[in-house]
């Protein structure tokens, strides 16, 4: 198994680096906004309410656990191989013929 890179940041800085990101994006969708306000563009239009969106889900977004099969509770490993079997099991061999 290929080894991942612990993550250094706590879930505070992490919500704050969200927050800070997120401020960003709305002055651009602001901006872009006030564009489609003056001038009418529907692709100005488009870009502020993506810029919105974006901004919405950094605001939203979890931050990253240590251990994800910890935290539910299950070891993933375990489920793969369960689901594997009982796959085999109801629908038995791949016969073309």
């Amino acid at each position: 198994m290929i080894g991942t890179r612990k993550n250094t940041l706590s879930p505070q800085i992490q919500s704050t680096l969200g927050a800070v990101f997120s401020a960003l994006l709305q002055l651009f969708a602001i901006s872009h906004l006030a564009a489609f306000a003056e001038t009418g563009i529907t692709s100005v239009l488009l870009f502020g309410i993506a810029e919105t969106v974006i901004a919405v889900l950094f605001l939203l977004r979890m931050p990253a656990l240590d251990n994800r099969d910890v935290a539910d509770g299950f070891d993933s490993e375990d489920v793969v191989g369960s689901a594997a079997a009982s796959a085999a099991d109801v629908h038995g061999s791949y016969s073309r013929y």
